[in-house]
């Protein structure tokens, strides 16, 4: 089992050094929101993960129901992101949060996950929880979840459905200012590779 965190702009300046001799493995970092907001903290977490040799994946806040369809942020998020040095392994995730009213987000999602599969050649995660999930009828079909379940247990769906798990959502880690969200990956570092860019 692997031990990661998860940040955005929130977190401010990050002492990525600290975070990895805290024993942290991966990292999810913002890269974007709807199609109206780039995280200009993304290239220097994106970088400071790099130099510190750790796990990184790249995370787009979705803003379904605004007018822009899925395909539409998830060229967004790639223009953004690609425009980054990319390395084997690097890995890409939805993180679904805000139902705009819509109780039907699947073909939103789905058609966000294949825009940046075609442009990327990865398989997305999907970050949300397992009630959203299903409540915005969302089948996460051949796409892996990234899930969070703030308790003592592994979230619903299983770990082969669910390999990362965000467990606390004001937790504590040496390099960051404040809370942060704390995540594991059931596996090892081979096994997480398969998650990211070949």
């Amino acid at each position: 089992m692997l031990e990661g965190i998860d940040a955005s702009n929130n977190q401010g300046h990050i002492d990525w050094a600290a975070v990895a001799g805290a024993g942290k493995r991966f990292a999810f970092v913002k890269a974007s929101e709807g199609t109206f907001f780039r995280d200009s903290y993304f290239p220097e977490n994106w970088a400071a993960l790099a130099e510190q040799q750790m796990w990184r994946g790249a995370y787009h806040f979705a803003r379904p129901g605004r007018g822009p369809t899925g395909a539409d942020e998830a060229n967004y998020f790639c223009d953004y992101v690609l425009n980054e040095p990319q390395l084997q392994g690097d890995m890409y995730v939805i993180d679904l949060e805000v139902n705009p009213g819509d109780p039907d987000l699947g073909a939103y999602v789905t058609d966000w996950c294949q825009t940046v599969e075609a442009r990327t050649g990865v398989k997305p995660l999907i970050y949300s929880t397992a009630f959203m999930l299903r409540k915005w009828k969302v089948d996460p079909g051949p796409y892996p979840l990234w899930l969070a379940s703030w308790g003592s247990n592994w979230p619903l769906w299983g770990r082969d459905r669910s390999p990362f798990w965000q467990y606390d959502d004001k937790g504590r880690c040496p390099g960051v200012q404040g809370d942060c969200d704390l995540d594991r990956f059931i596996g090892s570092e081979d096994d997480l590779f398969a998650y990211g860019v070949p």
